[in-house]
């Protein structure tokens, strides 16, 4: 019998333990502060430029020792009221946090550096996609030149155009590679083309590309922007094609 009431007592105790030990840990619980972002309905996959609801979203607590640079990048669930009917500029799955980079605003106005200037190039659509070029891209130009694609030579850098008496360029180098340039604008559209759709912003102008230009001390274009220039030119400022440079 007194190895029964040993095993009871065991038992007891045993759960008594786990009572202060489950106590013990909700009173810890309580002490931990929370930090609550927004994220997604777990039930619901967003389309990119859905525009957000309260349905949309739910608060997320997370721990504030955990939350580490999360604010770098997650919104707040004190932005609430703002975010709601902002446009998403991606397909957000449920369950997935809101970020910054998802509701981004298309920017409104060019910003160039006191010594840069901005120069307008007429482009071939036809010959490459505008949505796959945006702000902050490198590209270089594609200009056909010669007897086949104007009617008079185009000159290099420092020489003097043929109709002067100098030499012209070699017409079996029909196609000349200009640059690379940083885009500013592609049309009117100064940001990258999936904000542009998510806010429901239409781009114009998409024939033309703005590139970023930096003037020397004595206020001179660079010599690619000559070059380019004189090719635009000489060949009646005829559309040029577009190459897209990776990234650095």
């Amino acid at each position: 019998m007194k190895g029964v009431y040993g095993l009871f007592l065991a038992v007891a105790l045993g759960l008594v333990g786990a009572a202060f030990n489950y106590l013990y840990l909700m009173s810890k619980a309580g002490q931990v502060e929370m930090v609550h972002f927004i994220g997604i309905h777990p039930e619901r996959d967003l389309p990119e430029g859905h525009r957000l609801n309260e349905q949309d979203l739910v608060r997320v607590p997370i721990p504030r020792r955990w939350v580490g640079n999360l604010d770098q990048f997650a919104i707040r669930d004190t932005a609430w009221n703002s975010v709601i009917g902002q446009a998403i500029v991606r397909a957000k799955p449920g369950g997935s946090l809101l970020l910054s980079d998802d509701i981004r605003t298309p920017p409104s106005q060019l910003r160039l550096g006191p010594n840069e200037g901005l120069v307008w190039i007429p482009v071939d659509t036809k010959s490459f996609v505008p949505s796959l070029v945006n702000p902050g891209d490198r590209v270089s130009f594609l200009v056909s030149v010669g007897s086949a694609a104007s009617p008079r030579s185009v000159p290099e850098i420092g020489e003097v155009p043929s109709a002067f008496g100098g030499k012209g360029p070699d017409d079996s180098a029909n196609v000349q590679v200009v640059g690379p340039f940083t885009v500013a604008s592609v049309g009117s559209r100064l940001g990258s083309a999936e904000v542009f759709r998510a806010a429901r912003v239409p781009a114009a102008y998409e024939n033309v590309i703005g590139i970023r230009v930096t003037l020397n001390a004595q206020g001179q274009l660079p010599p690619e922007v000559i070059k380019l220039k004189q090719l635009l030119d000489a060949t009646g400022n005829r559309p040029v094609s577009v190459m897209l440079h990776g990234k650095k």
